[in-house]
């Protein structure tokens, strides 16, 4: 498995600051995830998005040690919910400071990051996500930057 690298210039910090525009819900506790099942027959899963008017609903699903992402978006808000599997989500602030957020998430947690702010997710196991977009198409609103490398 290669290393996972950070860009050099970014300031790599594991908690929140008030310049890391994003809302983390924590499994449990994610008023967005309120049903989950599983049985013999698989996995059921209920995602609710009264509150969010999505323009595009992608469903992912990655493979152990994977980038994802490396994109901001200037209008679009994304949220993003594991609904299996694990990450590491990495957010960039907008100050200039460059604080990269680095958080752990799991099923059930999910995080909706405002327009502004640069991410990339890095998959620590066989995952599946979804990734919903409000406030325009994510496909007309992404540019590339590069926070993670493997």
């Amino acid at each position: 498995m290669k290393k996972l690298t950070v860009t050099p210039d970014l300031k790599l910090i594991n908690t929140p600051t008030a310049c890391v525009k994003a809302t983390f819900h924590t499994k449990g506790d994610n008023p967005l995830f309120p049903v989950s099942a599983t049985d013999e027959r698989g996995a059921f899963y209920a995602l609710d998005y009264a509150d969010i008017r999505p323009h595009l609903v992608e469903i992912i699903h990655s493979r152990p040690h994977v980038v994802r992402g490396n994109h901001i978006h200037e209008h679009c808000t994304e949220t993003l919910t594991v609904l299996s599997g694990g990450l590491d989500v990495y957010l960039l602030c907008n100050c200039p400071e460059k604080h990269l957020l680095k958080r752990h998430m799991e099923a059930g947690t999910t995080v909706e990051i405002s327009p502004g702010i640069a991410h990339a997710v890095y998959t620590l196991e066989e995952t599946e996500i979804t990734a919903v977009f409000g406030d325009g198409d994510p496909r007309e609103d992404r540019e590339r930057v590069v926070l993670i490398t493997n």
